[in-house]
């Protein structure tokens, strides 16, 4: 009991001691520690006893600058005033409040979606609207906000289409006052339509008018005065007509002068016709003298196409003079030849019956209108 006694007697003792006695320097750790706050220094002859005061306020500004460990936040930490420091920052994500102006923001979380940003001075930025449909974005000058607008031509304003442009439908006026200038020349066109196979025909002043149009003609003329006897047959030059010319309005004109003299035996008959070398006849016709007599025609064949390039309309229309006496010669007929090919057309005079008979074509001319 007295040795437990004097244990608890020397306890004191010393606590007494190292309390009232003992440097604080004694307990100095030979680190340097940096702390969150700021502390009173307590030098190294001062004692526990004397140095209360100071130490339990060292102990509260500890506490209070005390830095909490945390695996993704310290609650405590309220601000920052050194994080400048850090740089750009260059990952995270931002769930504050909107950025300023002034701070280089735009002062807005939730712009409207699909809208044109435009620059609105300190205000940061500003949207424009959606316009409509079709509309474009037209400047509205220097200092001047763009607008939507709708596109339009003036049409007191000269243009110049440079590119290759197509348009769908054009609807030019072409008058005295305002015509139509095609590649420097002016020109003034008809305010009706015209008819059926005319065309446009200038008059040397840029005035066009309907006219009708004359197709290129295919003819051949000749005067030829053989003579054949006998039962022979003369034919004239042919006239070559090219392939896919003919058309369902062609038309075939012959005009000619022959002669038929019977040679005093036998009665004759000279016959007539407008053939093709394929050995199709168009039209014909025939005189007959009698014995010692002498004929002559003068006459005008015609062929039409009848609306088909497989149907023809013929006729023939003159005079004939038999011994001396003249009379009218009309004939007609209709015939169904393709003119699809490429044709050659000829006059023919067959002499029929008797030696002594003569047959000749004076004269003739073979005009094709496509």
């Amino acid at each position: 009991m007295i040795n437990i006694l004097a244990s608890i007697l020397v306890s004191l003792l010393i606590s007494f001691g190292v309390y009232n006695y003992t440097p604080i320097s004694f307990f100095d750790s030979p680190k340097n520690e940096t702390f969150g706050s700021a502390i009173t220094t307590i030098n190294g002859s001062d004692t526990l006893s004397s140095s209360r005061t100071t130490i339990n306020n060292n102990f509260t500004s500890l506490n209070n600058g005390k830095i909490e460990v945390g695996t993704t936040s310290v609650n405590s930490i309220t601000t920052l005033n050194n994080l400048a420091t850090v740089g750009t920052i260059t990952s995270g994500i931002w769930n504050g409040t909107a950025i300023d102006v002034a701070r280089q923001g735009t002062g807005t979380t939730s712009p409207t979606s699909n809208q044109v940003i435009i620059g609105n001075g300190a205000s940061g930025f500003k949207v424009i609207g959606f316009g409509t449909s079709g509309q474009f974005l037209t400047s509205g000058g220097n200092g001047s906000a763009p607008s939507w607008t709708t596109s339009t031509n003036d049409p007191s304003a000269d243009y110049n289409w440079t590119g290759t442009n197509l348009f769908k439908n054009l609807n030019a006026s072409s008058t005295v006052a305002n015509p139509i200038v095609l590649n420097g020349v002016s020109f003034n066109t008809p305010s009706s339509q015209g008819l059926n196979n005319q065309g446009l025909v200038n008059d040397g002043s840029g005035n066009l008018t309907w006219k009708t149009v004359i197709s290129q003609q295919y003819s051949y003329a000749t005067t030829s005065q053989a003579i054949y006897r006998g039962t022979a047959t003369h034919q004239s030059r042919g006239l070559i007509i090219p392939a896919s010319t003919l058309t369902s309005s062609s038309t075939i004109t012959v005009s000619a002068n022959i002669s038929c003299i019977e040679g005093g035996f036998t009665p004759t008959s000279c016959d007539v016709y407008l053939s093709d070398t394929d050995g199709n006849n168009y039209i014909q016709f025939n005189i007959d003298p009698a014995v010692s007599q002498s004929s002559y025609a003068s006459f005008t064949m015609n062929v039409f196409s009848n609306n088909s390039t497989s149907a023809q309309v013929g006729s023939v229309s003159g005079i004939q003079i038999i011994n001396s006496v003249p009379s009218n010669l009309y004939n007609s007929n209709s015939t169904s030849i393709s003119w699809s090919g490429s044709k050659q057309f000829v006059l023919r005079i067959s002499n029929v019956n008797g030696t002594g008979n003569s047959a000749s074509i004076d004269s003739y001319s073979i005009i094709v209108q496509p």
